[in-house]
């Protein structure tokens, strides 16, 4: 423990505080939870083990990282990788504080990242049982990382069902909560739960008591989103992901191919400002061939409230309509592919059969 010195205090539980501190050896900032042994039983302790047990065994960019543990007379102590933004909670409160929505491609761009981290978590057979914004941090360059994997557990490859009710109430799994049997699924409901908060900055399930929240929960549909501010398709993916037979969620990897397909959700963090975003929305989501000027006008005035494309980058809606008949005519109907999209001073497509 020489080695490290603490700075401040960030974070206290029930059984364990968290330090920033430093390395001596390295000049570096990291993260030191330290768990008071005496207040716990030897559940308890294997409980809080579990961490440094689970990220030993994880290497991921959009895992919080794991570097060493070691025991100090009666404290246990895990030295873990510092994120230096804030965690997604604070990140949802300060817009709801500013009574401000998150803008669409902000929330891909985290959800994104999120499912890269459940998506390695998962091939390890490893179920987090506790995603929620809490848990979720900013890192270097806004990256995204999942941590607090205090109470996750990780399942035999032959038997993927775990049964101890445990995480946190109101972003707990219909099954979980009702006391069944339950498999990574239940991460995926939490992720629809956190994709709904992102979007209304209000929890998905909220009860005054534990009874009101579990009926809520089990019986009860979820919210809907603002389709003022936000594409359908961003409700159509949480509609999916909240369905309470856990059988009818889909996998994390169908999640991300999801997200990828119906997005382009690269083209968005890579381009935020691109005409080619833009249209290739139109494309991928609405029935461009029959789209009246009003559904366009309509996409238009979205997109410049959420200020994602230049105003220079939009096309009238006599220009797209040349653009489909070019694609028309060259019998392109099925097989539209773009290559470059435009120029500030005129704009032009180019359409390939693929």
């Amino acid at each position: 423990m020489k080695k490290y010195q603490k700075l401040d205090k960030i974070g206290q539980g029930g059984f364990s505080t968290v330090f920033k501190v430093l390395n001596k050896d390295d000049n570096k900032t990291y993260v030191l939870k330290e768990i008071l042994l005496s207040k716990l039983s030897d559940k308890q302790i294997n409980l809080m083990l579990n961490e440094s047990k689970i990220l030993s065994h994880i290497n991921n960019n959009h895992i919080v990282k794991y570097y060493e543990s070691f025991q100090i007379n009666n404290t246990i102590n895990i030295i873990m990788e510092f994120c230096e933004g804030s965690d997604l909670k604070n990140f949802i409160l300060s817009h709801k504080n500013q009574n401000k929505l998150i803008e669409e491609n902000k929330i891909y761009s985290i959800i994104l990242d999120i499912c890269k981290g459940l998506k390695e978590i998962h091939k390890k057979n490893i179920i987090h049982r506790d995603l929620k914004p809490d848990n979720i941090f900013f890192g270097k360059d806004n990256l995204i990382k999942i941590g607090d994997f205090g109470i996750s557990k990780q399942v035999n490859s032959n038997n993927k069902y775990a049964t101890t009710l445990i995480g946190t109430n109101n972003y707990m799994a219909p099954e979980i909560i009702s006391g069944k049997k339950y498999n990574n699924k239940v991460d995926i409901w939490a992720l629809g739960c956190i994709i709904y908060e992102l979007c209304t900055l209000e929890v998905c399930f909220q009860s005054e008591g534990l009874l009101g929240l579990v009926n809520k929960i089990v019986n009860d549909p979820h919210g809907k989103i603002n389709l003022n501010y936000y594409h359908k398709e961003l409700q159509d993916l949480i509609d999916l992901l909240l369905k309470k037979n856990s059988t009818e969620r889909p996998n994390i990897n169908e999640v991300y191919s999801i997200i990828t397909k119906n997005t382009k959700i690269e083209n968005f963090k890579k381009n935020d400002n691109s005409f080619f975003s833009f249209i290739t929305h139109i494309f991928e989501n609405i029935n461009y061939f029959e789209i009246s000027p009003e559904e366009y006008d309509k996409e238009v005035k979205l997109a410049k409230e959420r200020k994602e494309y230049g105003d220079q980058f939009i096309p009238s809606y006599e220009g797209y309509l040349e653009t489909l008949k070019k694609a028309h005519d060259q019998n392109l109907r099925s097989e539209i592919k773009w290559v470059r999209v435009f120029t500030k001073s005129n704009w032009s497509i180019k359409i390939k059969n693929q």
